[in-house]
């Protein structure tokens, strides 16, 4: 039997919100394709002291790994890439990765988590999951889910386009609500399946996958 925890270092409390229920999920997953008995943990969040706050970023997070050690054995580092997906994983998470996996190598293993422009991109690609969540039946159309899955990666302003869904879903019957209180439901009802059509969400389950190979964690093996 393994026992794998979870953490998560991400740019906002929004960010973790949406992303934990998703993590664990996929992580979850991962497990069962491998056919490995394991335990997994929720993904708890990781911060850097706040007396670290203008400190570079992979300083922050290896301090932040460091004060969680016996915390997690699989770390991940969010960044939201903005216009670009290379440069915000070489610039704001490769380094991070670096630091930790250089001095905290006997911890576990770190995993880039690095959506196109922003987490919310994530969270209005099922259109099932946010219905789950607002509780409404409104269409794909109506709630401006993007007709290509592909698409969800060129929306100029994903958190836009999540605050429409949500005015256009429920606005007018819950008034001034943040749609952003509603991130961990989406999370939790998102399809893998449909997320994995995104490249970005694509290449995060190979990585993992990866993960679990370095940690040594094969089909039919456990130790």
């Amino acid at each position: 039997m393994w026992f794998v925890s979870l953490a998560l270092f991400a740019e906002g409390r929004t960010d973790h919100r949406c992303l934990a229920p998703v993590l664990r999920r996929l992580t979850e997953r991962s497990c069962r394709e491998l056919e490995t008995p394991t335990e997994i943990t929720d993904v708890i969040s990781i911060r850097a002291p706040e007396h670290l706050s203008d400190r570079p970023r992979d300083e922050r997070v290896l301090e932040a790994a460091r004060e969680a050690l016996g915390a997690w054995t699989l770390l991940f580092i969010h960044a939201d890439a903005d216009t670009s997906a290379d440069r915000a994983l070489s610039e704001r998470v490769a380094p991070g990765v670096r630091r930790v996996e250089g001095e905290l190598a006997a911890t576990g293993r770190c995993i880039a988590v690095v959506p196109v422009r922003a987490t919310e991109a994530w969270a209005i690609a099922d259109g099932n999951a946010l219905r789950a969540a607002f509780g409404v039946t409104t269409d794909n159309d109506s709630l401006g889910v993007p007709q290509s899955l592909r698409e969800v990666e060129r929306l100029p302003d994903p958190k836009a386009a999540l605050k429409g869904a949500y005015m256009r879903a429920v606005g007018r019957r819950r008034g001034r609500s943040n749609p952003e209180r509603f991130l961990h439901l989406v999370g939790e009802h998102a399809s893998l399946e449909v997320l994995e059509a995104i490249p970005a969400f694509q290449q995060l389950s190979q990585d993992l996958v990866q993960a679990f190979r370095h940690l040594g964690m094969q089909a039919g093996r456990a130790g």
